[in-house]
């Protein structure tokens, strides 16, 4: 699989790659190589992916390269790789230079591990009645590979009920121009800072917090939209 830093290398020494192109596929397109072999006698250049060992691309430990072919050419050794780092060092400048762009860096909260409040007060209702009131508009926007990528993150008996808090949470560390003068999805994230996670089933709104997820909260959706508040 191709991947953000991905370069062709040829036997001699010229490394080719252009920012946001990670198929191997189009950059040999951008060259003069010739895709007509497998053998490592005959190959006029490598396919060459750096990627981070941790697989974070936001928060990389270590950086590590791989010839992602069946067979390494014969004339492949350390000089080829310095190239080959060489330009991935470009790569990363431009490549950071983009990501503070868009990229909002604070310290991410597991809600699941915040110590559970004594109470809920009006000021967590209030929250849960703005996000009752914009919540739609995250199911508008969420695309399947959303699912894929968080799936392990919330407990399945209620993913349902609760992705719609943690898509919003997650478009928080995104600045985006749509969103440069207010986040509309700020009060899911506020309670999700909090350790509250809201959850819908369609009738009731519930707030769940805690190593377990525990129901400290529970409200019907007309019932709060009326500006009412029960605790649970």
């Amino acid at each position: 699989m191709c991947k953000p830093f991905s370069c062709i290398v040829g036997m001699d020494k010229k490394v080719t790659w252009k920012f946001g192109v990670d198929s191997h596929t189009e950059l040999i397109r951008l060259t003069s190589y010739r895709d007509d072999t497998g053998d490592k006698k005959e190959m006029t250049f490598a396919r060459v992916e750096i990627t981070p060992e941790n697989g974070s691309y936001l928060n990389p430990d270590q950086w590590e390269l791989k010839v992602d072919e069946r067979v390494k050419p014969v004339w492949w050794g350390r000089d080829y790789e310095q190239a080959a780092w060489g330009e991935h060092e470009k790569w990363l400048k431009e490549w950071l230079k983009e990501l503070n762009k868009i990229l909002v860096r604070k310290r991410i909260v597991n809600p699941f591990r915040v110590e559970p409040l004594a109470e809920i007060t009006e000021r967590h209702i209030e929250l849960l009645r703005e996000w009752d009131e914009v919540w739609d508009e995250v199911w508008g926007a969420v695309r399947d590979e959303v699912w894929d990528e968080v799936w392990g993150a919330v407990w399945d008996e209620v993913w349902d009920e609760v992705w719609g808090a943690l898509y919003a949470y997650i478009g928080s560390f995104l600045s985006l121009p749509q969103w440069k003068d207010k986040y509309p999805f700020a009060s899911a994230v506020e309670l999700w800072e909090m350790g509250l996670v809201p959850s819908f089933d369609g009738a009731k709104w519930r707030l769940h917090a805690g190593a377990e997820a525990k129901i400290v909260y529970e409200i019907g959706a007309d019932e709060l939209r009326s500006g009412a508040g029960a605790k649970c």
